[in-house]
């Protein structure tokens, strides 16, 4: 509309700003700042709270606002991508979006506690499909968020394997080679000692049991070849993965 007033928080296209590199009143600062001054106050020595404040306001404080900053540009620019490919997606209203803003706050507190790649990615795949509209119950959300900051990204590699076993071509040719044998012959197939140990194998198919997101407890049964290449996720394991998927495949 002809001279309508353009949102404070939007540029001329009507996109959302980047996220603000510095923001000294986040928790993360607080929860720093409070030990510096916890320090400062019951040091004997004249002088020492200035220099300790110093040491943690540097090497403590400032690499956890640098951690935060980089998370929320990476929502930021995940939101403006949702926006520039989905007609129907209008960020203005997500400040109305509980479930968003609940997402945010839960996987904000997780972000900051991670530096690998791997799991920043999956904590800010799932806020971007809540923001695109999933839909998952309070509890749904929070497990799923404990995951990712549970499991490594072996875990999750793992996962994506038992659900679609046919998508791995080295799963398909062992399967192909076999008359009879154990699926976990397959599985291993795709994931050779190189990669992940036995060990660590069996630790990682044994979690994904207990927390209901596969059945592994006949892989090492003897079958024929109607097994080889049989899902073994769950529901549950399924929309984990849904969770945690990227929201817009195929970019770039």
């Amino acid at each position: 509309m002809e001279g309508a007033i353009q949102d404070e928080g939007e540029d001329e296209e009507g996109r959302l700003p980047p996220y603000p590199e510095k923001d000294g009143r986040s928790g993360p600062y607080h929860v720093a700042r409070t030990a510096i001054d916890a320090g400062a106050a019951i040091t004997l020595i004249p002088g020492a709270g200035y220099a300790i404040g110093q040491i943690v306001e540097r090497f403590v404080a400032e690499p956890l606002q640098k951690r935060r900053d980089k998370w929320f540009t990476k929502v930021g620019e995940g939101l403006r991508d949702l926006q520039a490919r989905l007609q129907d997606f209008d960020p203005s209203k997500l400040d109305e979006n509980d479930d968003f803003i609940s997402a945010v706050a839960e996987a904000t507190a997780a972000a900051t506690r991670t530096a690998k790649q791997e799991k920043i990615e999956a904590l800010r795949n799932g806020v971007l499909n809540i923001a695109k509209g999933l839909q998952l119950d309070d509890v749904l959300r929070g497990i799923f968020f404990g995951y990712i900051e549970r499991f490594s990204p072996a875990h999750i590699q793992v996962l994506k394997l038992l659900a679609a076993p046919s998508s791995s071509p080295e799963m398909r040719q062992k399967a192909s080679q076999m008359m009879a044998g154990a699926q976990m012959s397959v599985l291993e197939a795709a994931l050779p000692a190189s990669v992940i140990s036995p060990g660590a194998l069996d630790r990682v198919l044994s979690d994904l049991h207990r927390e209901g997101l596969a059945d592994t407890n006949s892989m090492m049964a003897m079958g024929t070849s109607g097994v080889f290449l049989a899902k073994r996720s769950t529901g549950i394991g399924d929309s984990f993965l849904q969770f945690i998927a990227d929201p817009l495949p195929g970019q770039g």
